[in-house]
């Protein structure tokens, strides 16, 4: 990959998780094209995925050019293409790990949503 152009990574930003997670990647540092969408302020997209059969409340969606990558598959696209290598991520780009690791992550999201009294995003 030679560029982040076209590449938008959608997430919840009213999760402290998903937003912690998003500023440590540093997306931006590598490719600095790539957009920062927090799902919640474009329903519009959060719709048109639901519709092609990707749930935001499933996990990150990353957007890149007609390519879709959602869950686990979306944060090892991540890991392995957009993150810089002082994040470190790219050692977690494996995707048997990320397969397993990824329910878990997202239960962490539904319980944090849950304590802070917020709804998933296609709850409202």
């Amino acid at each position: 990959m030679t560029g982040g152009a076209g590449i938008a990574v959608y997430y919840d930003g009213e999760c402290p998780f998903c937003r912690s997670y998003v500023a440590y990647a540093k997306l931006k540092e590598r490719f600095g094209e790539v957009a920062l969408v927090n799902a919640r302020e474009a329903p519009e997209k959060v719709a048109e995925f639901l519709a092609r059969g990707f749930d935001i409340d499933d996990g990150f969606i990353v957007e890149q050019g007609d390519a879709i990558h959602a869950g686990a598959d979306a944060m090892r696209f991540i890991h392995a293409e957009l993150a810089p290598e002082s994040t470190g991520l790219s050692r977690f780009a494996n995707r048997r790990f990320l397969a397993a690791a990824y329910p878990l992550l997202r239960s962490g999201r539904n319980l944090a949503l849950s304590l802070l009294g917020r709804s998933k995003i296609n709850a409202r």
